[in-house]
C-alpha cells in the first residue's frame, strides 16, 4: 500500500495498533509518524499536534512516537522521553495553566494579570533506539483561533519552558513559530543551547489587533526538530501560548 502526505508518497505503510505508531517508509530511509486532532469548541476552533522522524539504515530500530490533542482539559505532564512527543492542548485548564506561571516568573510578568491562554504543549525528539547515522524528528502543535474582542486588546505572547536536554548527542535544534504564515525563527547548535532558549523565556509576537490578524482568525504553528547521532540523546521544550 502507498501513502502520500502533501508531495510524498511513501513506498511502504504498516500501522502498529499495540503502539499506536505508523510506519512509513520511502526507499532507503525510514520514517514513523503519529498525529492527533481535537475537536473544536467556539474559541478554539481546531488543535492538532504531530510528530515524525525519518532514520537511515537499521531496520530493527525500536521508535516510539506520541502525538495527542485535545481542547478545553489538562494538559498532559511532561515527559523526557520518547523519539518523537507532541502534545497540544486547546484552551488548557487553569490547573496546567498555573503550574506554568508559578514556575515560570518572567513568563508570568510578560502575560499580564488575566491572559488568555489559547493552548499549551510539548515538543521534543530524541535519538532512536538501535538507530544508526543522523536522525531527525519533527514535532508539530498547530491551533486555530476564532480571535475575541478581547484577544484582539492584547499581544500575542508564546511562553517557552522547560527545556530539557539528553545525553551529548543533539547537532542541532531549529524552532520555528508561524502565526499567519509571518515566521520567528532560531536554531541551535546543541541540546544545552536549546534548552537555554525554553527557560522561562517569553517571545511577544506583537498585538493581535494587527492587520495580520484582520480576519478575526489566528492560525499558529510551532514546529520544532531536533537533530541527534547517537542514542540516549535528545531534546523538550514546553510552549504556552497567549492572547
Amino acid at each position: 500500500m502507498k501513502v502520500k502526505i502533501d508531495d510524498v508518497i511513501f513506498d511502504r505503510a504498516n500501522y502498529d495498533a499495540d503502539g499506536d505508531v505508523l510506519y512509513l517508509a520511502r526507499g532507503t530511509s525510514n520514517v514513523a509518524a503519529d498525529a492527533a486532532t481535537a475537536l473544536p469548541s467556539a474559541h478554539v476552533a481546531g488543535v492538532t499536534a504531530d510528530a515524525s522522524t525519518s532514520y537511515a539504515g537499521a531496520t530493527t530500530a525500536t521508535i516510539g512516537m506520541t502525538a495527542e490533542a485535545l481542547i478545553g482539559g489538562t494538559a498532559p505532564t511532561f515527559v523526557s522521553t520518547g523519539q518523537g512527543v507532541a502534545f497540544a492542548t486547546g484552551a488548557p485548564a487553569s490547573a496546567s495553566t498555573n503550574a506554568v506561571l508559578t514556575h515560570n516568573p518572567a513568563i508570568a510578568a510578560a502575560v499580564g494579570a488575566s491572559p488568555s491562554f489559547l493552548a499549551e504543549g510539548e515538543l521534543g525528539g530524541a535519538y532512536a533506539i538501535g538507530g544508526t547515522g543522523s536522525e531527525t524528528t519533527t514535532s508539530t502543535l498547530d491551533v486555530t483561533v476564532a480571535l475575541s474582542a478581547a484577544d484582539m486588546t492584547k499581544d500575542l505572547v508564546l511562553g517557552l519552558f522547560s527545556g530539557t536536554s539528553v545525553g551529548g548527542g543533539v547537532t542541532g535544534v531549529t524552532l520555528n513559530i508561524l502565526a499567519n504564515g509571518a515566521s520567528t525563527f532560531s536554531s541551535f547548535t546543541s541540546g544545552s543551547a536549546a534548552a537555554a532558549h525554553f527557560s522561562d523565556n517569553p517571545v511577544d509576537l506583537g498585538p493581535l489587533s494587527g492587520s495580520a490578524y484582520s480576519s478575526g482568525t489566528l492560525n499558529l504553528e510551532v514546529v520544532l526538530k531536533v537533530t541527534a547521532d547517537a542514542g540516549s540523546s535528545g531534546f523538550y521544550g514546553g510552549v504556552v501560548v497567549t492572547g
